[in-house]
């Protein structure tokens, strides 16, 4: 008998840089900092929405790091330990995150760790008025609860009968009742961004083939499909219209397909922060090992693989490739 193996390590980046056009009075201004990653969970980042500060995962135990624009170096984030998904408030003062089984919050500048509700996904978007829209399982709907905690109310039901896998990666709109998310389907290609109105639960369908939607506030809409490339579209956040035809903006962009999605962010100031893939996700190998030991190459080409499975009897390894 024999398995399927991954091997590569590495060391990523972040880079920021803008995504409007540059100007005489705002030039482009791009800006790499290391990170030391010891772990292998895709967990992505968030940006503050004045572009102060980012944040990202790393070290071992899964933490959130924070770098301020005019800092050199990420420091840890208290309380964070076991993080993935995180997202700010409004006012940039909070972070929360999903930890041990829980969605939490915590200061930016430390203190107790609260726990908002019951979440082993994470992935979520606070709200002026103080709710939070989040997923808490990878197969489920989104969620709203009060960010001070209280009773949580399912929002979306995932069809299965239609495909839908989950429902994920939300945002809110400027108009503070209006989210957009992922519905995550299968097959992949049959994934779309989607927008709710939380006030009457009634749904739009805004991009086809597409995942991991953000609205920025040059009047477009960001996107995957599933490669490392990010694409952008003209779309009007009044009447949910996307307008003309989306266009490739970023290359080399690292994310996980199984998981729907891309690790970059944007504030409001139009600062995109993104992890290389390059750099963030080496290269590699898919290897068959039997029980011996012995390794033998599975793809002649390294590449970016990620969550490999073996069929049944052993006979068919399947993977998905950014």
């Amino acid at each position: 008998a024999t398995a399927c193996a991954l091997a590569g390590v590495g060391i990523g980046a972040i880079v920021t840089r803008g995504i409007t056009p540059p100007t005489a009075d705002q030039p482009t201004v791009r800006l790499s900092a290391p990170i030391a990653r010891e772990n292998s969970r895709a967990a992505g980042l968030t940006v503050a929405s004045d572009g102060a500060f980012v944040l990202v995962v790393g070290s071992a135990d899964s933490r959130l790091f924070m770098r301020r624009r005019d800092a050199f170096d990420f420091v840890p984030v208290p309380g964070t330990e076991g993080a993935q998904s995180a997202f700010l408030s409004p006012d940039n003062q909070w972070v929360a995150f999903s930890a041990a089984g829980r969605l939490r919050k915590v200061r930016i500048d430390g203190g107790p760790v609260t726990d908002i509700a019951d979440a082993t996904w994470g992935g979520g978007t606070w709200s002026p008025d103080g709710a939070i829209v989040y997923g808490p399982g990878s197969g489920s709907g989104l969620w709203r609860v009060p960010a001070d905690g209280g009773k949580p109310e399912q929002i979306t039901t995932p069809d299965s009968a239609r495909g839908e896998f989950g429902h994920w990666w939300p945002q809110f709109l400027p108009d503070g009742h209006t989210v957009i998310f992922t519905n995550y389907r299968t097959p992949f290609s049959t994934s779309r961004i989607e927008a709710i109105d939380l006030r009457t639960k009634r749904r739009k369908v805004l991009v086809d083939g597409a995942v991991n939607g953000l609205y920025v506030r040059s009047g477009h809409l960001l996107f995957g499909r599933g490669t490392a490339t990010v694409f952008a579209v003209p779309f009007n956040a009044d009447r949910l219209e996307t307008q003309g035809d989306a266009k490739p903006v970023l290359d080399d962009v690292d994310g996980n397909p199984a998981q729907g999605r891309l690790s970059f962010a944007v504030s409001n100031n139009g600062t995109l922060s993104y992890l290389p893939q390059s750099q963030w996700t080496p290269k590699r190998s898919l290897e068959w090992v039997d029980r011996t030991g012995k390794e033998t190459l599975a793809i002649p080409q390294p590449g970016y693989y990620t969550s490999p499975r073996v069929s049944p009897d052993g006979r068919t390894l399947a993977s998905a490739s950014l």
